[in-house]
């Protein structure tokens, strides 16, 4: 009986799809010396690359150091650089890049043959979440992207009346606490619903929100959020949950 996919393998599976798509549509207008159309399917491979890191590195989080060593690798391995060397130090030089590639490749390894991390489908802390803002065990609780550094967002949720009201604030530089561009609401903020209250110097999101049942809802955009319209999450930045 053939193994059923999980949602992130068809997922993935989809997007590699549309990889193969935009590759092909870049190859065709470049032979048309359509450079417009070459820039913007360009444009959408980057950000297509960028969401598949995030799934594969939910599936693996080894992944983006995997995808380190396997770029090394192929770049000692080549050796394009020497090219225009003297044939003596092009020599030298190459007994010493096939040792750095055996010892990238033993890393590699190394990272290839540890245990596969389990993944955790009874993990539900967003739920928990959202059922203790909804129970009044808690006032809010806040999720807090890229805090280790001087970038991060914040997102604040609380439920009043049946609705959920979602505040994002952020710390790009000192001075533009509030993503700020001559009082314009940035894009992808936009997309996702948000409204720039200038009053309070907050973007806010509402939904209505009568239970558990509306969860799935709002997770969905969440994720979406997170991993789409967000440029402050990426494989390896910190995520962290804090309640109020």
């Amino acid at each position: 009986m053939p193994s059923v996919k999980s949602d992130l393998d068809i997922l993935i599976s989809a997007l590699e799809k549309e990889k193969r798509e935009l590759k092909k549509m870049i190859r065709q207008a470049r032979s048309e010396y359509d450079n417009l159309i070459v820039y913007y399917h360009s444009e959408a491979l980057l950000d297509l690359d960028r969401r598949l890191r995030v799934f594969y590195s939910f599936k693996d989080p080894y992944f983006e150091q995997k995808e380190d060593l396997k770029r090394r690798i192929k770049h000692w391995r080549r050796g394009d650089f020497m090219e225009k060397w003297s044939p003596q130090l092009r020599e030298r030089m190459g007994k010493w890049n096939d040792e750095k590639v055996k010892e990238l490749e033993m890393q590699l390894q190394q990272l290839i043959d540890l245990p596969a991390v389990q993944s955790y489908p009874q993990t539900h802390f967003i739920d928990e979440a959202f059922l203790a803002l909804y129970e009044k065990r808690c006032r809010s609780f806040q999720l807090v992207m890229g805090e280790e550094d001087d970038l991060h967002l914040r997102l604040t949720f609380r439920i009043q009346k049946k609705t959920l009201t979602v505040t994002l604030k952020g710390i790009s530089y000192e001075d533009e606490p509030d993503f700020i561009v001559e009082g314009r609401i940035p894009q992808p903020l936009k997309a996702a619903g948000f409204e720039y209250f200038e009053g309070q110097g907050k973007y806010k999101r509402t939904f209505a929100f009568a239970g558990a049942g509306d969860i799935p809802g709002v997770k969905k955009w969440l994720a979406k959020f997170i991993i789409e319209d967000s440029w402050f999450y990426w494989p390896g930045k910190k995520m962290t949950l804090k309640y109020k």
